[in-house]
This record gives structure tokens, sequence and C-alpha cells, in this order.
């Protein structure tokens, strides 16, 4: 019986090599492709709809995070060809700006709930009713809290591992010309990236499980399924390179 061979530890230019040549960067641009055409299919259903009332909004954050992934899949897909510091500096450029429009949407989400949940508890009965809505209305948006919460923490989450994505970038474009700053960070993105998987893991079989037929079902399960693959593989992406580094 042969035994395994020990894990030889990589040179800096050698862990961002194997960064871009492994497959999970060729799964996370491809899910981000997905992501990005999904939203931009979630953007023309709501133009065909009809927009109405606050419907523009939901409108632009698909149309920013479509542009936003597809900018940061050009430029890791680029990567794939071959390495360089100005390829990985266009990609943590592009990085970083998916991780604004992240941020952009968590801060609309948690002031727009805010603003309607403290609208609603400091309503009295004759407002409500003034309001058009019902005690069945108010009933179903505060039992809806929970789930509010942990999309808004999620949403949370995968912003975090974004902006930590963009700083292991940062630091492997430093590891191209041979420069070696730590592993730390890339421990920790991996952490929270696999964190941020679990939690859209979570959100997708809660959305399967609030549609009322297996065909929403599906199309809900396939909508969230490109975002588990995609901070799933910047987790194991990020864990290549520290354990490349610290073997």
């Amino acid at each position: 019986m042969t035994e395994p061979k020990p894990i030889l530890r990589q040179t800096p230019r050698a862990a961002a090599s194997n960064f871009a040549k492994s497959p999970w960067l060729t799964a996370l641009c491809v899910c981000l492709a997905l992501s990005a055409g999904l939203n931009f299919l979630g953007g023309a259903q709501d133009i065909a709809g009809g927009l109405q009332g606050l419907g523009f909004v939901p409108l632009i954050f698909n149309l920013m995070y479509a542009l936003g992934a597809l900018y940061l899949f050009a430029k890791l897909n680029v990567l794939r060809g071959g390495i360089s510091r100005e390829k990985y500096h266009k990609a943590g450029t592009a990085a970083f700006c998916f991780f604004i429009v992240l941020s952009a949407t968590v801060f609309f989400l948690i002031l727009f709930y805010y603003s309607n949940y403290s609208l609603i508890s400091a309503m009295t009965e004759e407002q409500i009713q003034e309001s058009g809505l019902t005690a069945d209305d108010i009933e179903h948006m505060w039992a809806l809290l929970p789930y509010l919460i942990f999309s808004v923490s999620a949403n949370v989450l995968k912003t975090a591992a974004v902006f930590l994505f963009f700083r292991c970038i940062r630091r492997l474009e430093g590891m191209c010309g041979g420069k070696n700053e730590g592993t730390g960070l890339f421990s920790a993105c991996s952490i929270v990236a696999i964190l941020a998987a679990g939690a859209e893991l979570c959100l997708l079989m809660i959305n399967v499980q609030l549609q009322q037929s297996f065909v929403y079902s599906l199309l809900s399960a396939l909508s969230n399924l490109p975002g588990v693959v995609l901070y799933a593989g910047t987790a194991v992406l990020t864990r290549q390179v520290y354990t490349g580094l610290k073997a």
C-alpha cells in the first residue's frame, strides 16, 4: 500500500497560478454568468408585467446585480488564460464593484424593511383601516418578519464574502510578483464564504417550501442554486490558496 504524497508548500506565484487553473474558478465564472442571466430575465419580466409603484426598484437592483456579475465574470474568466499582476488588478476592481452593488442592495433592504415595520408598529387601528390594510395583512407581515431578517442576514454574509474575496484577489496580485503577506485573509474568506453558501442553501430550501406547485418550486431552486455554488466555490478557491501556502 503506497503512502499518500505529502502536500508541498507552494511559492506565492505558484499559488496565484493554481488559483487561476482551479476548476472551481471555472465553476465560479459559470455561476456568475448564470446569476447575471437570471437577474436580466427577472428585470425583463418586471418590464413585461408593467412597473407600478415601487416596481422600478427591483428592476434597478436586478440590472445592477446583473451588470456587476457580468463584469466580475469577464475579469475572472481572463485569468483562466494566464495570470499577470494587471489581470489580477482588473479582477480585483471588478470584485470591488460587485461588492458595492451588494452593499447598496443590503442598505436599501435594511432601510426599506425598517421603515415599513416601524410605520406599521406605530399605526393605530383607525390608521390601519384608512390605509386599506386588514388585520390578516398585518398578521401576515409580522409572520414574514423572521424570514426577512434571515434573508437580509444572508445578504450581509454574501456581501462580506465578496469584500474578503476582493481583498484576496488584491493579495494574489502581489503574489504574482512573489510577495507573500500571510494566509489569514484567505482562511477568513473561506469561512465567511462557506457560511454565505450555507445561508443561500437555507434560503433555497425555504423558498422551495413556500411555492405552491412543483414547477414554481423547481424554478425557485434553479434561481438560487447558482448562488450556492458561487459562494461554495469562493470558499474552496481561497481555502486552496491557504492550504498551499501553509503546507
